[in-house]
Formats: structure tokens, sequence, C-alpha cells
């Protein structure tokens, strides 16, 4: 993902880091919440299309919500991002940030619906998708998640997120085939990211390929970095 520089960059990673500890809080199923902490940031592997000439980030409003998460209070966050998409209706990253300040406090319904709009408005908005998958899946709704992460590698092929979350809920939906050829792909565009060979590890375990998941495991063991070694 390419953010613009200067001021632009600290607010979208304050608003990246409130989702993210949202859904690692949120998170019920043990599986997603080991993915969730070994992969890539989701703002590496997504793009969120914010130009240097858009309006919501020169907006006093989206100051303030920098401000209002530098200190924690991720309510008053909230707050202000309503009135962000309220002065900005047609703007995909307005209701992109709602979407991620709603999930970092776990209100999943506003989120989701701040994500359909943004990509209602912008349809190749990937990190929306990424979300949205997320949201759903954090909440055990696997099948309901798999169109959004689907559309993600469509979007974002070379990304490892999607294919790794996908060989995750087909794995959870019973189809341990299907989430084989998913995780073999995550390793094949991202040989170098640990999570990729652990989620292949895991499907191939669940087929009972032992030694196979031994040497996914092994891979991906050389690629963490020694605090998340397990």
């Amino acid at each position: 993902m390419k953010f613009p520089a200067s001021s632009r960059t600290f607010f979208f990673a304050a608003v990246i880091i409130a989702t993210v500890a949202g859904s690692a809080i949120a998170t019920e199923d043990a599986s997603i919440d080991r993915l969730l902490k070994k992969l890539p940031a989701p703002e590496k592997v997504a793009k969120v299309q914010a130009g240097p000439a858009d309006p919501v980030m020169r907006d006093p409003i989206a100051q303030d919500i920098g401000k209002a998460l530098s200190k924690r209070n991720s309510s008053r966050a909230l707050t202000l991002s309503r009135r962000l998409t309220e002065r900005y209706p047609k703007s995909p990253l307005a209701h992109c940030i709602r979407g991620a300040l709603a999930s970092s406090v776990r209100r999943y319904p506003e989120a989701s619906a701040a994500y359909r709009e943004t990509i209602d408005i912008e349809p190749k908005f990937s990190y929306a998708y990424l979300q949205l998958g997320s949201l759903e899946a954090v909440q055990g709704h696997f099948a309901a998640a798999m169109p959004y992460f689907q559309k993600l590698v469509e979007l974002e092929p070379k990304a490892p997120i999607g294919w790794v979350f996908l060989s995750d809920c087909s794995e959870k939906l019973g189809r341990q085939q299907e989430s084989l050829q998913y995780a073999k792909r995550a390793t094949v565009v991202a040989p170098a990211v640990a999570a990729a060979w652990l989620q292949l590890a895991h499907a191939e375990n669940a087929l009972g390929h032992t030694e196979n998941a031994r040497r996914a495991n092994a891979r991906a063991q050389k690629l963490l970095p020694r605090k998340q070694k397990r």
C-alpha cells in the first residue's frame, strides 16, 4: 500500500493500528489470531487509494481523529469519523476510515456498512474487501467471508493475505483440499512470508500429510523473527 507523505502517513498508520488491534482483541478463533499476528500488516498488501489532492486528508476533522487515536480515545475518533462521512458522503476514503474505527470498537454492523459504502463508491478499493472478509471471519462467518477474500485476491493476486485467509476459511468449512490449494498459492506469491508457510503446514496436517506439514513448518520457522518462533 502506498501512502502520501507527511501527516497523511501518520494518520493512516494510526487508523490501521486501531483496526488491527481491534480485530486481534475481537478474534475468537485461535488460528485467525495466529495469522493476523504473523502476516504482513494489511496496509502493506492492499491498496487504499488516497491521492495528494484528497480533501478528506486536509480536513481538520481528520487531524482531530489522529489526535484522538494518539490518546487512545477510539470512541471519540469514531464519532469524528461519522462527521467526516457526513461531510464527504461520496468519499470512499472517509467511509473506509469510519469502517476501520467502528471495527476497532467492535461495532461490526456499522463497520460493515461503512466498508460496503466504500466499495459502492469505489469497487476496486481492495482494503475494504480485506476488512469486510476479516469482519466476517472474526465472527465465525467463514462462508460469508469467502467472497470478500476472493475479490481481494482478484484485485491483489500477489498479496499473500487473501490466499491465506481463503485457505483458513476453507478449512473451517471442511474443504480441506481447497484449503491446501489456497495455502500453496500463498507460498507461491509470497515465499518469504512465514504465515503462508504456517498455513500450508496447517492445511497439509489437516489432510494427514505429516511429512509435508513438517517441511512447511520448518520453512516458516526459518522466516519468523526470533520473538515469534514457536
